[in-house]
């Protein structure tokens, strides 16, 4: 294992809702770039190594599945733990809080966002968010753990230069290069602040999350 990458990104708040239960989110934007590697990723299938040692970018791992993604400024992450003891399907979560930002990203003026592969949010055929889910379970209790990237206007260059073409990936991608399968808010004409449109997912997230439990 590379070193740093024994490091996490926000399961402090996985950690908080074991102890506790209930509910806690986080909506931030990185400072600098992170290279994150899902659960079962290798590096040496999914990220340029070698670029990433030479520019000082941290390699960390995360507990969800997915491909390695790359962190940067331009991007808002979302990670939000909750205790549940109605446990519905495994995409049921990713679906659920998708639609939330969803929602919260119409109400700002950005509509034609709709879900595509997996658990992806696209504008058509351009991926503009992706997600990943963590599940454990304790007795009764089930404990969801969601991470995602919504691209406001990062550098799309960045993903190039520090991540390989992923070793699997979804049918709507037809196998097109990081640059022309991603795409941005401000690309697609919606020049909204990351940090308002956070203000306004805190809102969604604080009605709607408790039906979720």
């Amino acid at each position: 294992m590379e070193k740093g990458m024994e490091k996490r990104i926000d399961e402090d708040l996985l950690a908080e809702v074991k102890e506790r239960g209930g509910i806690r989110y986080r909506l931030w934007e990185p400072a600098s770039p992170l290279v994150i590697l899902g659960r079962s990723s290798h590096p040496e299938d999914e990220v340029f190594s070698e670029n990433c040692a030479k520019d000082g970018i941290p390699v960390l791992k995360r507990m969800g599945g997915g491909k390695s993604v790359l962190l940067s400024s331009g991007m808002l992450i979302v990670s939000l733990a909750l205790e549940t003891i109605h446990f519905r399907r495994h995409l049921f979560y990713a679906e659920a809080i998708n639609r939330i930002v969803e929602k919260t990203l119409t109400s700002c003026g950005a509509g034609n966002i709709n879900g595509r592969g997996i658990s992806d949010l696209a504008w058509g055929d351009q991926k503009i968010l992706g997600c990943c889910l963590y599940l454990s379970r304790r007795r009764d209790l089930w404990i969801v753990f969601y991470q995602a990237s919504l691209l406001f206007h990062p550098d799309l260059s960045l993903v190039t230069r520090y991540l390989k073409h992923p070793p699997w990936e979804p049918d709507y991608r037809k196998g097109r290069p990081h640059e022309e399968f991603l795409t941005t808010l401000w690309a697609q004409g919606h020049r909204l602040k990351i940090m308002q449109v956070a203000s306004r997912l805190a809102l969604a997230f604080d009605e709607n999350l408790p039906g979720l439990r």
